[in-house]
């Protein structure tokens, strides 16, 4: 997830349902989760769930994200969605399609995980504060937080330039 809905997430404690999504020929508000741990969308957090959890109070609908984002922009057509409905099984935008909003996250999360966007397109204040902030919710709820190598090295790269102005 972006900086911006980090930062919100450790403040509230939930994730507001803003995607629209056709499902069944009716807009559904919810929240898109990839089932595709390789596609990280360049975002430095990752929240990890607990399906089975999260699908005690939620309604989940797994699908083909790819199909639906553009069936609800009116983009597929007939040849696109056999296509897209055969392909299914190897679709890397499989996702778990959260209807409404997750409140009381803390209840779900496995775990968080930091990782620098390839394209380190993260600032320096933002390098700090995920982490901080980061750190202070796992605290809180008592959720482990798995930084990746390389956002270890930049964080204490910048905290050391910081130290040293």
């Amino acid at each position: 997830m972006n900086p911006e809905k980090a930062y919100s997430v450790f403040d509230t404690n939930k994730i507001e349902a803003t995607w629209d999504h056709n499902i069944g020929g009716k807009i559904v508000k919810g929240i898109s989760l990839t089932r595709n741990s390789a596609l990280n969308w360049q975002r430095p957090v990752k929240l990890v769930f607990d399906q089975l959890a999260l699908s005690n109070v939620k309604k989940i609908i797994p699908l083909d994200g790819e199909y639906v984002f553009r069936k609800t922009r009116g983009l597929v057509s007939q040849r696109e969605r056999i296509y897209l409905s055969n392909e299914y099984s190897e679709s890397a935008w499989r996702e778990e399609y959260v209807v409404d909003d997750i409140n009381n996250l803390n209840r779900y999360i496995v775990e968080i995980r930091l990782q620098l966007p390839s394209m380190n397109k993260l600032s320096y204040f933002d390098v700090i504060n995920i982490r901080t902030e980061a750190e202070k919710y796992c605290s809180k709820w008592n959720i482990p937080l798995i930084v990746s190598e390389e956002y270890d090295i930049q964080f204490d790269k910048i905290k050391k330039h910081w130290n040293e102005t």
